[in-house]
This record gives structure tokens, sequence and C-alpha cells, in this order.
């Protein structure tokens, strides 16, 4: 048995001639995440992949459309258990970890060719990726939020913009 903790829809690609997938991940059991491709016929058959930890939360957080430096569809996941982002690239059989991103994600978004991640250690701070490349984490990619304004709470996006 499983805890569910999330679903989303994956449509990776940058154009809907070269989708890498139209995926539904739907469950996750212990370290092994479920999803079915929504272009095959009915009925619906599943396949699986795993993530590097069992996390003790269900902090997970699905990014459609995000692209790697090579223009190839990924699924962003965040945990706040986590010692940094993984990424799955629709087709591996395990997620993999993103070296030198942020650990212990507890909000996280994306847009205009960025991901973003707020740490659970620092809600204060926005970290985010290099452009049109979500695997590389400069340290010097971060926006430090004014105490005054209270921390962190909720990302979003907006067209080309991040909604903090």
């Amino acid at each position: 048995s499983g805890q569910v903790v999330g679903m989303g829809i994956v449509a990776a690609g940058k154009t809907p001639n070269d989708m890498l997938r139209s995926l539904l991940v739907v469950a996750k059991r212990g370290t092994t995440f479920y999803y079915t491709d929504l272009r095959q016929p009915s009925p619906l058959t599943f396949s699986s992949f795993t993530v590097p930890l069992d996390p003790s939360d269900p902090t997970y957080v699905f990014m459609d459309t995000a692209t790697n430096d090579a223009g190839e569809g990924i699924v962003v996941m965040a945990s706040t258990t986590w010692p940094s982002l993984a990424m799955w690239d629709g087709v591996s059989a395990a997620a993999t970890y993103i070296a030198d991103s942020p650990a212990s994600i507890t909000l996280c978004s994306h847009t205009d060719g960025r991901v973003y991640a707020v740490p659970e250690t620092d809600l204060l701070s926005l970290r985010f990726s290099e452009a049109d490349n979500p695997t590389t984490w400069p340290e010097a990619n971060a926006i430090g939020i004014t105490p005054q304004f209270g921390s962190i709470k909720r990302l979003g996006s907006l067209s080309d913009r991040i909604l903090i």
C-alpha cells in the first residue's frame, strides 16, 4: 500500500510535434511513482519510475513542460527531505538528483525556462536555475526577500513572470 501524494499532467517538449510524452503522473508507493501516456488508446496502462529516496512528507512538485539543456522534456520534483531537486527524463527507470540545486525545497515553480525554488531552511531566499536549463543552479542565482515583508508563502507563474 502507498499514499497518493500528488498528480500532474506533463506535456514535455518544445512544440506539440516533438512532445516527449504527454504523461499523467498519478501516484506514489514508497520510492515508486506511476505514470501513463495519455496519448495511448483506452484502457490506460501504467508504467513506473523510482526516486532516489522515500521522503517522509508529501511535498512533491511536478514541472510540466520543463526542458533540460538539450531541449528534452523532464519532470522536476522537490521534497523538503531530499538533498537536492530530482529530475526524471520521461524514459529512464529512475529519477536522479540535480547536482548543485538547493536542498530541502518547500516551494517550487517554473516559468520562462527557469525553475524557481525556496529552501525550507531559508524562506527569505528564492533560488533559480539557469535560463532554459533547470539542471544548472549557480550560487549567484538567488533573490533575497526583505524580512519586513515576511517569508515566502507561495510561488506561482503568470506568462513569463514568477509571482511571490
